[in-house]
């Protein structure tokens, strides 16, 4: 999952099966959209997310879907929601 900025980095990439685009400010604005995302997801059947952005909003986001394992760096503001918090490192990017 990925913003539409960022899509075209992902897309064709070997080791990413599935991109899926959250336009959290445009087509997934507000509940309804938040809702269909969750949806998308809960459906998908996904058992890990890694969150890198730190996102609260991805990390409500993949707990409403019921994802089991939800991977993200310890300094993110939705890091209470991950199940592994992983510290963030300046000189690894």
């Amino acid at each position: 999952m990925t913003t539409p900025a960022a899509a075209s980095v992902l897309k064709g990439h070997p080791a990413v099966r599935q991109v899926i685009v959250y336009d959290k400010r445009g087509t997934h604005a507000g509940l309804i959209g938040f809702l269909t995302m969750r949806g998308r997801l809960k459906d998908g059947g996904y058992d890990v997310a890694y969150l890198a952005q730190g996102s609260l909003r991805s990390a409500l986001l993949v707990w409403a879907a019921r994802i089991p394992e939800r991977i993200g760096f310890a300094t993110s503001s939705g890091s209470w929601l991950y199940t592994t918090k992983v510290a963030y490192r300046d000189d690894l990017h």
